[in-house]
């Protein structure tokens, strides 16, 4: 059984949606569900400010591929992520297999404050990632 799901990535065409965004305030980071499909996704929100009080929660359901979002060096984090079979990679290290649940809070460089962001994440088949940019 473990093997079925390697051999349908294998096969699978990987190389479908390259998608790209870069907000750089609140008001530009997507709201609802973000839908995708097969490919390469990356959300950098590493340039919005986040003001203490200020909060944005961000969903994204994808089906197969590479999933990467950037966040600020001091907003604080909680990542709920979902992945059927791959690798998730976040501040507390990664995990992989089949089946991945990942609850993490993480409060940035600064500790408690600098505003809130939610990540709600979920991928069938590959990788998701969170990381923050160098402060």
């Amino acid at each position: 059984l473990a093997l079925v799901p390697a051999v349908v990535v294998d096969r699978a065409d990987l190389r479908g949606e390259r998608f790209s965004i870069a907000p750089t305030t609140l008001t530009a980071i997507p709201t609802g569900t973000q839908d995708h499909g097969v490919g390469s996704v990356r959300y950098d929100l590493s340039q919005v400010a986040f003001a203490d009080g200020a909060s944005a929660s961000l969903a994204i359901d994808q089906g197969v591929g590479e999933l990467l979002v950037v966040v600020p060096p001091d907003v604080d984090v909680v990542v709920n992520a979902d992945l059927g079979v791959g690798e998730i990679r976040t501040f507390e290290g990664e995990s992989g297999g089949m089946g991945q649940e990942r609850r993490i809070t993480d409060l940035g460089t600064d500790g408690r404050g600098g505003g809130s962001l939610r990540l709600d994440l979920d991928l069938g088949i590959g990788s998701i990632e969170v990381r923050r940019e160098a402060p």
